[in-house]
């Protein structure tokens, strides 16, 4: 299911290249925690595995010494964190030749794809690995969850940069034409997900929008600054709104927060 049309590629480099997004990414050590399961999967041995998307580089740092691996990103700020081997290109386009590589990882990508993106980076991934890809990307997650607002040009849009998410593990299994899900594993904190209704009469009645954390930069203005405080009616009548919204969530029931999927080829090369 899509969330908007912008994709993560149309995240200019204001928003990617942002030091404050990369200083706070993973703070609480959840992504780490779901690399260790791609670890244990991939045989230490010489291996050329290659982490689409890979940020500061946590997956490379771990896989040094156990396989060829490196990375490929578009952000110069999060390239410049890395300490193994990275390419500067976009996912859509892997300047990599056909079957090139043992194995593909897509780590917390896919969900920052609009739909064409999401063809176009599956396509080439089916193109260039050989025998295994693993994927982590959100379970079960709601669009609304992470909107906030922008209140300099009203630029409403999605916090985490998500613009699709992952509802069934079916749709998982045929997620890669000629690919076979071979093993996969719900992850991640738990993590109550109430009905979309409770975020709406969040936003749109309550005005309590997803907080505006240090890394954001709205993708139109490139405004940083976070809403004013609010004047004290509307802390009341935010908290009041708060309250009722909460019985929604109160009772959703929790459910993981990632899925973790192991893909080899259907057909032996």
């Amino acid at each position: 299911m899509t969330e908007n049309s912008r994709s993560g590629d149309q995240f200019d480099s204001n928003f990617w290249d942002n030091p404050k997004l990369w200083d706070n990414y993973d703070k609480g050590g959840d992504l780490r925690s779901r690399l260790w399961w791609i670890v244990e999967r991939i045989a230490p041995n010489e291996q050329r595995v290659l982490d689409i998307g890979c940020g500061r580089g946590d997956l490379l740092e771990i896989l040094s010494g156990r396989a060829k691996a490196f990375g490929l990103d578009l952000s110069v700020e999060a390239l410049r964190r890395c300490k193994s081997p990275v390419v500067k290109a976009s996912a859509t386009a892997l300047p990599f030749g056909d079957k090139s590589l043992d194995i593909v990882c897509l780590t917390d990508l896919l969900e920052h794809l609009n739909d064409a993106d999401h063809r176009r980076v599956l396509k080439e991934v089916d193109r260039v690995a050989r025998h295994y890809i693993f994927v982590s990307v959100p379970w079960m997650e709601r669009p609304a969850q992470a909107r906030t607002k922008c209140f300099r040009c009203g630029t409403i849009f999605n916090a985490d940069s998500h613009c699709r998410t992952t509802q069934s593990i079916q749709t998982m299994r045929v997620l890669i034409t000629g690919w076979h899900l071979r093993e996969h594993f719900l992850a991640g904190p738990a993590i109550q997900r109430p009905p979309s209704w409770v975020y709406w009469c969040y936003r749109h009645i309550g005005g309590i929008w997803a907080f505006w954390g240090q890394h954001l930069r709205c993708p139109e203005c490139g405004n940083e600054d976070a809403p004013p405080p609010p004047c004290f009616s509307m802390r009341v009548w935010r908290k009041a709104w708060g309250a009722f919204c909460r019985i929604g969530i109160a009772f959703s029931k929790p459910k993981p927060s990632f899925f973790l999927g192991c893909y080899e080829r259907a057909s032996p090369l």
